[in-house]
């Protein structure tokens, strides 16, 4: 029995042994870890009355907590945004729906000191290969807007004819007006806005791929307010609809145009040679009242010039001719135009206006590293009732300045203008 005794006592020692004990360390954390029942409900006593506040220390963190009120729910409703974009991956699905693999629709950016910063949506190959269509949305933060759908260049009939259409809202606040002719006074600035809505159709023939000769139909809804500026005063504080054609709204104007186009440049984005023609002559009918009843033909002709190392010089010369019908009158917005740059850079759009205008222009064009070029120009134009009695070389409005081109192989990407005149110095930065 003792032997027996002392086999179970042998045994259970050695189980003892087998198994490892905790040193006294590990015991002393174990033992600062725990936390006691009691400790634990002084601890939530303590966070919440270091949370509660008295009625005037609320009253004195009142302010703060209301002007941080918009910054805290502003910063959490961009992380709920921004976690819910993420966890449904809106992103991807959203690239995947505007751009596709083989890049025939594609999202680009727009800008224009116009019209603003937005994005174009472009999808090619609607209705034929060489067709695209386009959603363009642009703004900016004085209220400018423009929403325009165009389809182009939708070819049919083996290609000879082709056709196109185009819808456009815009909303164009503080435009200038300077008062009209060629002497007008930078101090006369008064401003307006415009609200045009317009919806064209077009039909063109393709003698060969470079001329293209067509009709187009259109018609433009304007509407024209006063503006309210610190800029400059509005316009309907000096002018009434007596004394300036089309100072009021609802002017529905239909429009029918014929028109001829030749391209024969060599590139797109970069041409060193060929030229470009547009000719174009059009009526214009007041379809409510007939007051405004007019006709307007236009030439715009670039040249092409290459010299050593792919530097080009490209001339330009243009003119417009606005006439009423006997009887009738000329809206003042429809008017022939000078500023801006499209015409003569460094001066506000609008800055001369009449019936009738001529414009000549140089650039000179120096590649740098490929796809961006240096550009040194210099624009000249004039306006006039009648450019044929009036043109004076010595009236002439004149613009110069520098830039930076941006392009493709296809197309134009973007430009950076700094221009002077007597004006002022104007900076314009396009996207295409």
């Amino acid at each position: 029995m003792s032997k027996l005794i002392q086999c179970g006592l042998l045994c259970a020692f050695l189980v003892s042994a087998g198994s490892t004990p905790k040193s006294y360390a590990q015991e002393q954390a174990a033992d600062s870890l725990a936390i006691s029942p009691a400790r634990l409900d002084s601890i939530k006593a303590l966070r919440k009355k270091y949370r509660s506040k008295k009625t005037w220390e609320k009253f004195v963190a009142a302010p703060g907590w209301i002007v941080s009120l918009p910054l805290v729910l502003f910063f959490k409703s961009q992380e709920v945004l921004v976690g819910y974009a993420y966890e449904n991956k809106l992103v991807p699905k959203a690239r995947d729906l505007l751009v596709s693999e083989d890049g025939r629709r594609h999202l680009v950016p727009k800008y224009s000191n116009r019209h603003g910063l937005g994005l174009k949506l472009v999808q090619e190959g609607v209705l034929s290969p060489e067709d695209d269509l386009s959603l363009t949305v642009t703004g900016n933060l004085r209220g400018r807007q423009r929403y325009r759908l165009r389809l182009r260049d939708v070819r049919f009939f083996r290609n000879v004819f082709s056709t196109g259409a185009l819808a456009s809202y815009r909303y164009l606040s503080d435009e200038d007006f300077f008062g009209i002719g060629n002497d007008t006074r930078k101090g006369d600035k008064t401003i307006y806005d415009q609200e045009v809505t317009n919806l064209e159709a077009r039909i063109g023939i393709h003698f060969n791929s470079q001329s293209l000769f067509g009709v187009l139909l259109g018609f433009d809804y304007n509407n024209i307010y006063g503006a309210d500026s610190k800029e400059a005063p509005s316009v309907t504080d000096f002018y009434s609809k007596e004394t300036l054609s089309g100072l009021h709204s609802q002017i529905p104007i239909a429009s029918a145009n014929v028109f001829l186009k030749i391209d024969s440049r060599n590139s797109r984005g970069y041409p060193t040679s060929g030229m470009e023609l547009a000719l174009g002559a059009g009526v214009f009918r007041d379809v409510k009242t007939d007051q405004y009843d007019f006709w307007k033909t236009k030439v715009d002709f670039r040249r092409y010039l290459q010299f050593f190392n792919r530097r080009t010089m490209m001339v330009r010369l243009a003119a417009e001719v606005t006439r009423p019908y006997s009887g009738r009158e000329i809206p003042f917005f429809y008017l022939s135009s000078l500023g801006e740059a499209s015409t003569i850079r460094g001066y506000n759009r609008y800055r001369f206006r009449d019936r009738d205008m001529v414009l000549a222009a140089l650039e000179y064009r120096i590649p740098l590293w490929r796809p961006t070029s240096f550009t040194i120009f210099v624009d000249a134009g004039q306006v006039a009732e009648d450019i044929f009695r009036e043109f004076n070389f010595n009236r002439m409005h004149w613009g110069y300045g520098f830039g930076m081109r941006l392009w493709s192989i296809k197309r134009l990407i973007s430009t950076l203008e700094v221009a002077f005149s007597k004006d002022r110095i104007r900076v314009y930065f396009r996207l295409f």
